[in-house]
């Protein structure tokens, strides 16, 4: 009966290089040190791979029923543009809903961006604001409730000394 063997437990490494003698293990170490190193780059500049301009194929749209056609060539190029097909898109046109027909459909109506407001709510606004933005009080008692303390143990009251007892500490166990 053969013994099982587990595959982590043999050396595989033996194989080729098992039967190398040392005069050939050193000439192969030979080899993979001149072998010149890696070429350096930038990570924070990355290769870019330049691809030269190609002018097609391209797309053509026709404005009035909103027909997206892909031209190949400077011939059906030509023969679009004579159809009423332009180079340039549709203003009018959602190219980003196309269905499968290759047509176009319109822009939604997009909502008014700014709302307009009469001389009545604009002077009520103003007014709005300068009752907010209005200066406090000068008064000498509304002066200094401004800046009290919450906790009147911190204000000194008349002849009396802030802080002249000590209270113990507590620990924190």
């Amino acid at each position: 009966m053969n013994d099982p063997r587990n595959s982590f437990t043999v050396d595989k490494s033996a194989g080729v290089l098992g039967q190398l003698t040392e005069a050939q293990k050193d000439e192969l170490l030979q080899q993979l040190l001149s072998r010149p190193a890696g070429k350096e780059f930038d990570l924070n500049a990355p290769v870019v791979i330049r691809t030269p301009y190609k002018e097609f194929p391209k797309a053509v749209y026709h404005h009035g029923s909103g027909r997206v056609v892909h031209v190949e060539d400077q011939n059906q190029l030509d023969m679009a543009l004579k159809r009423g097909f332009e180079e340039k898109p549709a203003p009018d046109r959602d190219y980003s809903k196309i269905n499968l027909a290759g047509i176009a459909a319109m822009k939604a109506e997009a909502p008014p961006r700014e709302k307009e407001f009469s001389s009545a709510d604009l002077a009520a606004m103003e007014q709005e604001e300068a009752t907010v933005n209005a200066p406090a009080p000068s008064d000498d008692q509304g002066a200094d409730l401004a800046f009290a303390p919450e906790d009147p143990q911190i204000q000194p009251q008349g002849d009396q000394q802030v802080g002249t007892q000590a209270q113990p500490r507590r620990s924190r166990r």
